[in-house]
């Protein structure tokens, strides 16, 4: 059973479903051909993109965002 106490806030829950979906994408599509070591290796770089992607964007987000700040 989920416990509303182990995310702050529903970012973190909304991170960890999303984290959860991805994961079971690729343990999916990784496993119609694969051997496990290839399915663990797919999840693992498939999530470390995708957390990168995120993290990137968020710092476009912030950069654009504070910009946008100082010019008025």
């Amino acid at each position: 059973m989920l416990s509303h106490h182990r995310w702050r806030t529903e970012h973190d829950l909304a991170q960890s479903i999303y984290g959860t979906v991805i994961g079971a994408a690729a343990i999916a599509i990784g496993s119609a051909s694969a051997d496990l070591g290839q399915i663990v290796l797919t999840v693992v770089v498939t999530v470390a993109v995708y957390w990168a992607a995120e993290r990137y964007a968020e710092l476009l987000a912030a950069a654009v965002h504070s910009a946008g700040r100082r010019a008025r």
